[in-house]
């Protein structure tokens, strides 16, 4: 008696296995079972990869909200010290032209700027003390009886000399005080510069720039978030990166107010 060789039988069992997948009920079943299973397992890694790569770009967004949110702050900075620096510079002028009017008057004349800073001028460093003495000293001498009539015009020449050193002195004082407010100027530029190079201060303008471009592209991330659909877990992260978007979104809103 002859049995049929290891080919035969492998051949007629898995015949038999099709048949019954294809033509019963249960095999039916069971092939479904099977294949939607496999499809489900497929979505879901799709989902997840889809979430880690948007969970990297969130991360991305929030880098690039703080580097808005400083660069915001050095663009604010800039503007106000221009406006100081103009009303200042008016205020100047101001105290210049009103000193030409009455350059015999030593009133101080004071300009505030709109932070209510008062700007310096040349009779903030004005010596009082040495004035007082030159002229205690002159009243000593004329109650001594030190002048001499004949030397009157002598004594006027002094008191002209001894006046133009103190208008020099003014003028020497109101120069340093220019001179100081100069250094600190240059010396805001130099705290500015790294490795040599002078580093710029963003604009308005350019940060509001910045400030759309990400508002553009958390909202592509939040239509992504939307598409992405799976199982329990696949909710579970996805309800998680909605909320960091959120908190995303209203940082980079308070951004947006500051730059209004």
């Amino acid at each position: 008696m002859r049995f049929p060789s290891t080919a035969t039988s492998t051949s007629f069992l898995l015949l038999a296995a099709i048949g019954w997948l294809t033509l019963t009920s249960s095999g039916r079943a069971t092939l479904t079972y099977i294949w939607e299973g496999d499809r489900d397992k497929a979505r879901k890694r799709v989902a997840l990869r889809q979430l880690k790569f948007l969970r990297a770009e969130l991360t991305s967004l929030a880098d690039r909200i703080e580097r808005a949110r400083e660069r915001t702050n050095k663009a604010l900075r800039k503007e106000e010290e221009g406006r100081d620096e103009e009303e200042e510079e008016g205020g100047r002028r101001e105290g210049e032209k009103e000193e030409g009017e009455s350059a015999a008057s030593t009133s101080a004349y004071y300009h505030f700027s709109s932070s209510g800073r008062k700007f310096k001028n040349k009779w903030d460093e004005y010596d009082v003390e040495r004035e007082l003495e030159r002229l205690e000293q002159e009243e000593k001498r004329e109650g001594n009886g030190e002048e001499k009539l004949g030397g009157g015009e002598g004594r006027e020449g002094s008191e002209e000399e001894e006046g133009g050193e103190a208008n020099g002195q003014i003028g020497r004082e109101g120069r340093s005080v220019e001179g100081r407010r100069e250094g600190r100027k240059e010396g805001g530029r130099e705290g500015e510069r790294e490795g040599g190079k002078e580093k710029k201060r963003p604009t308005l303008g350019q940060v509001r720039t910045e400030v759309g471009e990400l508002q553009s592209d958390l909202e592509k991330a939040m239509g992504h978030l939307d598409s992405v659909r799976g199982d329990e877990e696949v909710r579970r992260r996805r309800k998680a990166l909605v909320l960091r978007s959120h908190e995303l979104f209203t940082d980079l809103d308070e951004v947006t107010q500051r730059l209004l």
